[in-house]
């Protein structure tokens, strides 16, 4: 990896925390951060590449992964400290990666453009579980955007052109039921809170909620703004961003969203939530900001 020498501004895309303390992040043209004390400063190297970066992951040992534009994984054995070049994800068409969950430190899923991919042996290899052209139920040109698994035998995934679907994989056969979510925009991001509570982030800023493990959905008129992420921290408190600065809070498991106000018009894209009143937020034009209050006000993270 290359250590930057000037002063850089990364266009976030990802953030994932291994404990309260050490976390990284990554963005386009191969940006890569790593912190110690919980995101308040970080130190940014970029990679060989400098190929996009559009998700990242970090277990509980320490594995740190993360993916983008073509067919290399960058793996971290030290949080972040050290990164490597793993090819190992050469399938046909353009490679492009946007949500990675590893399970623990050996499983997990990534998805990307018509395809959701699952390792066993903590990113090795990867197995090639849904093929969108085998499928035949969505547009050949789907993107899964974001998933959401449930331990190692089942996942949530919704992405472009309206897709949502389930997945269970019990004893090697993968079973796939297309989901019959009628948003008519692109779905950017899913969170679930536990097997029937779960939240859908749309790009007209619309929230979808369901009760019931997603056989029926409420739209919620969140903002007017398109929705990139949002977490949950226990089963009541959740934080959402996205365009011009958005950024919104539930305390009421997603049934209702109050705006904050994050003094900033970037492009907000991803956060992490340590506990119900500490979130951090990384976005574009290098917008890494802290809160301790719940959203009320916010400090600009250290970018080394």
């Amino acid at each position: 990896m290359k250590s930057l020498s000037k002063p850089v501004k990364p266009f976030i895309r990802d953030i994932a925390f291994m404990d309260g303390r050490k976390g990284m992040a990554v963005g386009l043209y191969g940006k890569l951060l790593t912190t110690d004390d919980g995101g308040r400063t970080w130190e940014v190297s970029q990679s060989e590449s400098g190929s996009h970066l559009f998700t990242v992951d970090v277990t509980d040992c320490g594995l740190g992964l993360a993916a983008g534009v073509g067919p290399d994984l960058l793996v971290a054995l030290d949080a972040g400290g050290s990164w490597e070049r793993r090819r190992c994800l050469n399938v046909s068409g353009r490679n492009r990666h946007y949500d990675l969950k590893m399970v623990d430190d050996k499983k997990g899923f990534m998805g990307g453009n018509g395809h959701i991919w699952m390792t066993a042996d903590g990113g090795r290899s990867w197995t090639d579980l849904w093929d969108v052209r085998r499928d035949g139920r969505w547009d050949k040109v789907v993107k899964v955007l974001s998933i959401h698994p449930f331990g190692s035998d089942k996942l949530w995934a919704v992405g472009s052109m309206n897709m949502a679907m389930t997945m269970s994989i019990t004893d090697g056969e993968v079973v796939v039921e297309k989901e019959e979510f009628m948003h008519p925009r692109v779905c950017l991001c899913v969170e679930f809170l536990d097997e029937l509570r779960g939240v859908i982030g749309c790009q007209d800023g619309s929230i979808c909620r369901t009760v019931d493990g997603g056989r029926s959905w409420e739209t919620i008129r969140a903002a007017e703004n398109g929705i990139y992420d949002i977490e949950f921290c226990d089963k009541e408190t959740g934080y959402a961003v996205g365009e011009n600065g958005l950024m919104l809070v539930t305390g009421d498991g997603g049934e209702s969203w109050k705006q904050l106000n994050t003094g900033t018009t970037e492009c907000l894209r991803a956060l992490h939530v340590f506990d119900p009143g500490n979130v951090l937020v990384g976005g574009d034009g290098g917008c890494l900001i802290r809160s301790s209050d719940g959203g009320e006000s916010w400090k600009t993270a250290n970018i080394q």
